[in-house]
């Protein structure tokens, strides 16, 4: 098999989509997510309310300074399964065998052995999985939203919230039209306090998002289930003098919960009630959460980039089925892009990368709903490439965070396009990391599986090089009706028999300003013949920039075609001794599970990944002529094994 044939990484998965402008979402309130606005309101419990308890007051002014993201609903059951499949993780429940749940006949919370998140009312009872997850403790809801890329929400963020960005809701000042302990429950466990005359149609649990919504769209905010959040309680918590951003910063081993539930006293059915619950371990079939997340990015560092600094923009990622006229099949396109701060736009783990680009056969059906890992991934995954591997190593690979987040509103802008061609047999999976660098650098990166409708490898010949050329041309097409793309400013980059296709689309399209072969088949020797056959190559209209990175030890034949084109300027990185995927994130996606990469590995990369931003950057911010500066500094990084010439 030759270079071109090599795939690092296999899996199994699923097939997904994004929206208008080839799918770009257009406003941060879609998905499952909603954006708070910054503002002010009154905390705490009214004075003449004769429900109020002590640690409801005083009633103060809160001041918070930045918006923030809340997810629509509590955390459901399918939610923390698949947080626990992709990552191992086990809830405080599972780990010592046994919930708490309300004993009718002794009138107390006893433990009972076999309650979880998954059996929560009763160990023979399985839930739905649009319940909301209860049997949580605090350190399973964090955890949970840490996964998510975010956290537990502050008490007064949760209040904000609750009463619709600090607008009080008449609503809230009664029980409100959501799960509560109605007649039903009161008919099951007499001794329990209840709503006289209510039936919301739950005797316990109800699904998430059954009830009305608030005004900010949040569902479930009062009732349901008890939600943590990731205030330390403190009894005198509502001190006046903390009016800006409050946190409850106390060491105590407890935590403030908010909103009542199915099963618990009606007047907890307040936005200003407080409660408490022990942090450490105490759950109860009453008990869950949801998450926040902060909109000002902390400083980014993502594992799978290694030591390459990210550029000034946020990332965004969105994927989905074209079927366009000019070819005979479906093509499934996948974007990156610069992209809009917005709540409900959570990071992608590297495991939903898997499940979105291991689909086979195409089933052409897209869907608004992110890619979700579960075990049938994590186990494929691990069978088809580390099946020597701690299942365990293999799930922390799918749980690894990536810098992308799932159908973000691109930014504001016009943005140079990249056309990335894979290699044959090939998906984006390995590019995925090089792909959000250059999208955080400013451009929309475009790319396709090199693979037939049925799964199966494209050809190494000339009729595989036509079909992923016919690919990227009809995304190209489908970009002309996205505004934020600038067509006018367009590179190709090409892996493998990948750079054959980059060539040739800076044949046949307009704006190609520059093309870039990664150890490509512009310089393997038995890639030229096959380049040579497609009609529409013509050596003589090579004159765009070219950059050629040769892994391995290139020989004479291989840079026989680099060394007769007519671009100008072409430059030549040549990477002594490396391997194929070594220019690529192979490696370094490997080393997740392997705990094992060679610092020379990781070294190209990062020269690799330099001297492609500065090439493109060149092309577009500097006009067509690229100069030895700014490709000189990357190379430094690999001393030793790394040189670059300029042919031309």
């Amino acid at each position: 098999m030759t270079r071109v044939g090599k795939r690092w990484l296999r899996v199994a998965g699923l097939l997904w989509s994004f929206t208008a402008c080839v799918g770009l979402p257009r406003s941060p309130g879609a998905g499952r997510g909603v954006m708070v606005p910054a503002g002010a309101f009154l905390m705490g419990c009214e004075t003449n309310d004769s429900r109020c308890e002590t640690q409801e007051f005083p009633r103060h002014p809160v001041r918070l300074t930045q918006a923030f993201g809340l997810d629509r609903t509590e955390i459901t059951v399918s939610d923390f399964r698949a947080f626990t499949l992709a990552t191992g993780y086990r809830s405080a429940a599972e780990r010592e065998g046994r919930g708490r749940m309300w004993d009718a006949d002794s009138s107390a919370w006893r433990w009972i052995d076999g309650l979880s998140y998954q059996r929560p009312l009763r160990p023979e009872e399985a839930a739905s999985g649009e319940w909301p997850a209860v049997q949580l403790a605090y350190r399973d809801a964090e955890a949970y939203c840490r996964w998510r890329g975010g956290r537990l929400p502050t008490e007064a963020e949760w209040e904000y919230a609750a009463r619709g960005a600090g607008r009080d809701d008449a609503s809230l000042r009664t029980p409100p039209a959501g799960n509560g302990p109605d007649e039903q429950l009161h008919r099951r466990i007499p001794s329990w306090d209840y709503i006289a005359g209510r039936d919301d149609g739950f005797g316990e649990l109800a699904p998430v998002g059954r009830f009305p919504p608030n005004r900010l769209g949040l569902h479930d905010m009062i009732g349901n289930a008890y939600e943590w959040t990731s205030d330390s309680y403190i009894d005198a918590g509502h001190a006046a003098s903390d009016s800006v951003d409050p946190i409850g910063r106390a060491t105590v081993p407890a935590r403030a919960v908010r909103g009542g539930s199915w099963g618990y006293y009606p007047w907890h059915h307040r936005a200003s009630w407080r409660g408490v619950f022990e942090s450490d371990g105490f759950r109860t079939a009453t008990l869950g959460g949801r998450c926040a997340y902060d909109l000002t990015d902390p400083p980014m560092h993502w594992p799978l980039w290694r030591s390459a600094r990210p550029g000034p923009h946020r990332v965004g990622f969105a994927t989905r089925i074209l079927q366009p006229a000019t070819v005979p099949r479906q093509v499934r396109v996948s974007l990156w892009y610069p992209a809009q701060r917005a709540a409900g736009t959570h990071r992608v783990p590297f495991g939903a990368y898997s499940a979105l680009f291991g689909g086979r056969p195409w089933t052409g059906v897209d869907t608004l709903q992110p890619p979700r890992v579960d075990s049938t991934i994590v186990l494929a995954y691990r069978a088809g490439w580390f099946p020597s591997a701690p299942i365990e190593r293999v799930a922390h690979l799918a749980a690894t965070p990536t810098a992308a987040h799932w159908r973000a509103p691109m930014a504001r802008g016009r943005w140079p396009v990249v056309l990335y061609a894979t290699g044959l047999g090939g998906t984006p999976l390995t590019h995925t990391v090089t792909a959000e660098y250059l999208a955080s650098q400013g451009y929309v990166v475009a790319m396709v599986p090199a693979l037939a409708r049925d799964g199966s490898e494209q050809p190494y010949d000339t009729a595989g090089q036509a079909a992923l050329q016919a690919d990227l041309e009809a995304v190209y097409e489908s970009l002309t009706r996205c505004s934020a793309c600038d067509l006018t400013r367009v590179a190709t980059v090409g892996f493998s028999f990948g750079a054959n296709v980059a060539m040739l689309l800076a044949q046949r399209l307009p704006n190609v300003r520059g093309v870039v072969s990664l150890d490509g088949s512009l310089t393997f020797h038995d890639g030229h013949p096959i380049l040579s056959a497609a009609t529409a190559f013509q050596p003589s209209r090579a004159t765009q920039p070219l950059l050629a990175v040769t892994a391995a030890n290139a020989t004479d034949a291989d840079l026989a075609l680099l060394r007769r084109l007519p671009a100008q300027p072409a430059w030549h990185l040549s990477l002594r001794g490396i391997e194929h995927h070594d220019v690529i994130a192979s490696p370094v996606i490997a080393s997740v599970v392997t705990d094992s990469l060679s610092p020379t590995s990781d070294a190209a990369y990062q020269v690799t990944l330099q001297t492609l931003r500065a090439f493109l950057r060149s092309l577009f911010a500097a006009g067509p002529e690229v100069s030895a500066g700014d490709l000189s500094a990357p190379v430094g990084q690999g001393a030793g094994f790394a040189t670059m010439r300029r042919l031309r």
